[in-house]
């Protein structure tokens, strides 16, 4: 064995000890739960029921020093922590398309730990269950908290003073954004500028009163405001003039249908894939016919997902990229009918 993995061990048991010491449990856990088999790192409090829990998501699936301190550190603040190792296989270095075609199956863990941190009764309250995400995981985040399987998200941005780009423009469920690299001038601004509560990292004591927070059924004061009324768009109408061939999406097909990048008119191309991102927002305020809302939500923030990949592309004027997410958008269209038609 290395000197430097020795170190290591010694490190982590060390950091074991004095969790233990400190009244809390750490260790290396595996699970298994929707198909998956997950590895991960638990810390827990010891000796009450009834606990709020919180997953990590960091921006790699690694459990890296940092987010296991975290995960202790979250112990010491009354929470169950799982953090969770997403990417054993580290396809999040890879390529674009390596990453596309792994994509389901990095969901798929952190579903199964989402799950598996839920049923940890009775120390854990399964309607207490948060989950807070780093960078590229924040994305995760928020798709967990769209799908219902956390009640809330801490989606945690490392610098540029900027706001998530994947973010519906109404919050859908309780989320708090916690941005890095900002003046306080810039952050004044975003805390003032939309629906979303914002604070400026570092931030860890509202993150904490944010978890803390009961569940919104149970909070005192006015309903959340319903989906406004005057929306006259359905979603019938969404797919025949935005999704369909004959549609918004049959239009970039047609634009990207080159055998060169300069044969495409990109700002055409770029104006009609921005109509399909922003379209989603109207389907996040619509109920579906058929099955539940949490998975109506979770197959449009894919679907948005998708489309906002096919934006990018656009906007670099990558041909061969853009016709590529063009052509993944009918499997998330596939999936959400196999559901809700």
């Amino acid at each position: 064995m290395s000197a430097g993995r020795r170190r290591g061990q010694i490190l982590l048991g060390l950091s074991i000890f004095t969790a233990a010491a400190s009244g809390q449990t750490a260790a290396f856990v595996k699970l298994q739960g929707a198909g998956a088999a997950v590895s991960g790192y638990l810390a827990k409090p010891s000796g009450r029921p009834g606990l709020p829990a919180v997953l990590l998501v960091p921006a790699i699936g690694e459990l890296r020093r940092a987010v296991l301190e975290t995960a202790r550190d979250m112990a010491a603040h009354g929470f169950v922590a799982l953090a969770v190792d997403y990417d054993p296989q580290h396809v999040l270095q890879e390529s674009e398309l390596v990453q596309s075609v792994a994509e389901e199956q990095l969901a798929l863990r952190l579903t199964a730990a989402a799950e598996w941190l839920a049923g940890q009764g009775p120390l854990v309250d399964p309607q207490r269950v948060s989950a807070i995400g780093w960078d590229g995981g924040s994305a995760r985040v928020l798709k967990l908290v769209q799908q219902g399987q956390v009640q809330a998200g801490v989606l945690i941005g490392s610098g540029g003073c900027a706001a998530p780009g994947n973010l519906p423009a109404e919050p859908v469920a309780r989320i708090l954004l916690v941005i890095g690299g900002c003046t306080p001038e810039q952050g004044q601004a975003l805390k003032a500028g939309g629906g979303y509560r914002v604070e400026l990292a570092p931030a860890w004591g509202e993150i904490y009163k944010f978890l803390n927070e009961p569940p919104v059924a149970e909070k005192a004061g006015p309903a959340a405001p319903a989906a406004p009324s005057s929306l006259v768009v359905t979603i019938r109408d969404i797919m025949r003039v935005i999704n369909s061939d004959d549609g918004v999406r049959g239009k970039v097909a047609r634009l990207l249908a080159a055998s060169s990048g300069a044969d495409v008119p990109w700002d055409q191309a770029r104006s009609h894939a921005a109509v399909l991102v922003e379209s989603c927002d109207w389907l996040l305020a619509l109920h579906p016919p058929n099955g539940s809302l949490a998975s109506w939500r979770g197959h449009v923030a894919d679907y948005r997902a998708a489309t906002q990949t096919l934006l990018k592309t656009v906007e670099q004027h990558d041909l061969p990229g853009a016709q590529r997410a063009l052509g993944r958008l009918p499997q998330y269209c596939g999936s959400c009918h196999a559901d809700h038609r």
